[in-house]
């Protein structure tokens, strides 16, 4: 649905925005994987740098489903580093079809 944009974002190292689910405000995350999970769903893995979530847990890395995504944005801001506990070939991806690779220090 979103695939091409999303990847676009991960490969250029951009913010996404977007309304997720019944939201009405937006969502911006940092984009790390894109693919399909271990359920069959094509899923984004981000860290959630601002906006509306349903998890009020302290850890701020999010799983989107993409069918769930809307109004869907690459931003031209962009983020360098890698954050500390990414993890590449996530395990709970069956497909990974873009991700981030991790920055060198």
């Amino acid at each position: 649905m979103h695939g091409n944009l999303i990847c676009d974002a991960i490969q250029r190292r951009r913010l996404l925005r977007f309304h997720y689910k019944d939201h009405v405000t937006s969502t911006t995350v940092e984009p790390y994987v894109y693919g399909v999970n271990t359920a069959g769903h094509a899923v984004l893995s981000a860290w959630l740098v601002a906006g509306a979530t349903h998890d009020t847990g302290p850890e701020r890395w999010r799983l989107y489903l993409d069918n769930q995504m809307r109004l869907v944005e690459v931003l031209a801001d962009e983020f360098h580093s890698t954050r500390p506990d990414y993890k590449v070939d996530d395990e709970r991806f069956w497909l990974i079809r873009c991700q981030i690779e991790p920055s060198v220090p």
